[in-house]
Order: C-alpha cells, then sequence, then structure tokens
C-alpha cells in the first residue's frame, strides 16, 4: 500500500516538473509576427500579448483599433478607435522594448526594456467614447532619450473595454 502512494506522489512530482519545464521553455521563445494584424494571444519571451501589430494593432472582437502614427527618434503620436458600443480607456502608462529581427521582420527577439528617467502618474485614465478616436503624444525621448533609426522596437500598452484588460504591443522602426 505504501509503495503504491508514494509511486502516485512521485507520479504527480513529475508531472509537475515537465509541467513548469514546458512553460519555462515556451517562455523563452522567440515571437512570430506575421506582417499584419493578428488578435490571437502571442508571447514574446514570457510576456503574453492579446494583440500585436506592425505600426498598427486592432482587436476586432471589441471594436479596438491602435495606430503609430508620426514617429520620430523621440515621440509618436497614439491613435485610439472605438469601433465598438462600449466606452473604451487607457492609462498613460506605456513601455518600449528594444526588438531583434531573427527572420526577416516576421519574428522577434526581445532585447529587453529601454532604460528610463520619467514618472507616469498610473491614474490618468484617457476615454474613448463609441465611434470616436483619440490621440496620446508619446514623447519617449524625454523617458529613454532619443531612439535609434537603425532598431527595431514594441510599444507596449494596456487598453480596457468595459471589465477587461488587454495588453497590446505594437512593433516600429522609426524612419529615417
Amino acid at each position: 500500500m505504501m509503495y503504491i502512494v508514494r509511486n502516485r506522489t512521485m507520479h504527480k512530482q513529475m508531472i509537475a516538473c515537465l509541467l513548469g519545464l514546458a512553460l519555462l521553455l515556451r517562455s523563452c521563445a522567440p515571437a512570430s509576427v506575421e506582417t499584419g494584424n493578428s488578435p490571437a494571444k502571442i508571447s514574446v519571451q514570457g510576456k503574453e500579448y492579446d494583440a500585436i501589430g506592425i505600426n498598427s494593432v486592432s482587436i476586432p472582437e471589441i471594436g479596438f483599433y491602435a495606430e503609430l502614427k508620426n514617429i520620430t527618434t523621440d515621440r509618436s503620436e497614439l491613435v485610439f478607435r472605438n469601433a465598438s458600443t462600449d466606452e473604451q480607456w487607457y492609462p498613460q502608462m506605456y513601455a518600449v522594448m528594444e526588438l531583434q529581427s531573427i527572420k526577416d521582420g516576421k519574428a522577434y527577439k526581445m532585447i529587453g526594456e529601454l532604460p528610463y528617467s520619467g514618472m507616469f502618474w498610473e491614474d490618468i485614465a484617457y476615454y474613448v467614447m463609441p465611434g470616436e478616436e483619440s490621440t496620446q503624444t508619446l514623447r519617449w525621448g524625454s523617458f529613454y532619450g532619443p531612439l535609434d533609426v537603425s532598431g527595431v522596437y514594441l510599444l507596449e500598452k494596456e487598453c480596457h473595454c468595459g471589465e477587461k484588460t488587454y495588453n497590446i504591443g505594437i512593433i516600429f522602426t522609426v524612419p529615417q
């Protein structure tokens, strides 16, 4: 009897270890991104995004669309469009990650978050009413310093629709 109980315990521990190892290995994989917008969840080295795209991103199920415009080494405009019947909102906070292209612009490896020296007031929320759009000016030059025109970057941002929170990623480069 003791032998069976011990084997079951060891069996459960082995399964738990294998699952943990599988999750750890999955989090180390580079991100694959097709040109265009895919609402599928994509994991970038342990970070998960509800949607990721090149210069823009959309989540059709909730009528959400965001696009980076007028990108320079110091700033950009982030335009949000709300095509839903629900109020959407987003906080002021964002992060910029440096990426490395590993498959001709279709797969990326995260090098890391750029070091910054700025402060965000997390209690500021920007609302986008149904059928409207809103623009947030991102002044990353103030937080990170000017971005290199030869780099590839990921803008990480949170948005909210109803009671749900979505994490989005927009891959971009700085035009020369």
